[in-house]
């Protein structure tokens, strides 16, 4: 379970520390669901999404080349991250975020995804915290054109994944990614 304040965003992992890879986010957009009503009756108001709203962060237990994110225009940014991966008890990758409060339905198109590694992944994500060992939901495509759905239950434990067989991303990585939260819901596309 996560509490009403999570961190939403883009994740980027290169899957070895000593590489930086680059995945190019664009169409970018938070919608912040209303509580009170029916899923398919909310009222959706948008998140502003503007360059100066996000914030970047490392998140490694184990300090591989520093990440970095760059707007590019138009809703557009270049996420760079190292680290070995987005999985198990602890998390090594670069986030951009913003803080939100509530439920959520975040959409964006991955342009490009460097392929450092076949299991190089970007992606959407929530999380409880900024820590590496939080609970975090994940939709994610790997340069390798697997598409999958990673969760971590509880702060410190494993991580589960459900991979999306049969729905392959289109080439390296490329292509749309949709993550949905409604209370401790999760739904990714």
């Amino acid at each position: 379970p996560m509490d009403e304040k999570v961190y939403v965003g883009l994740a980027v992992a290169s899957m070895d520390n000593s590489v930086l890879t680059e995945a190019v986010f664009t169409d970018i957009n938070i919608i912040d669901l209303d509580p009170q009503e029916e899923p398919e009756l909310a009222p959706m108001e948008a998140i502003d999404t503007s360059p100066d709203k996000w914030r970047s962060q490392d998140v490694y237990p184990f300090r591989g080349y520093p990440g970095s994110a760059e707007p590019l225009g138009d809703g557009t940014f270049a996420v760079r991250g190292s680290g070995n991966d987005i999985a198990g008890g602890a998390d090594d990758f670069e986030f951009v975020y913003q803080e939100i409060e509530g439920d959520v339905t975040l959409t964006a198109q991955v342009n490009s995804l460097d392929y450092t590694d076949p299991w190089a992944k970007s992606g959407l994500m929530v999380r409880a915290s900024l820590d590496a060992q939080s609970a975090n939901v994940h939709m994610l495509q790997t340069a390798g054109r697997y598409r999958g759905l990673t969760y971590r239950q509880h702060t410190a434990w494993g991580t589960g994944t459900i991979w999306a067989y049969g729905n392959y991303a289109p080439e390296n990585g490329k292509g749309w990614v949709r993550l949905s939260r409604r209370g401790d819901s999760f739904i990714g596309y």
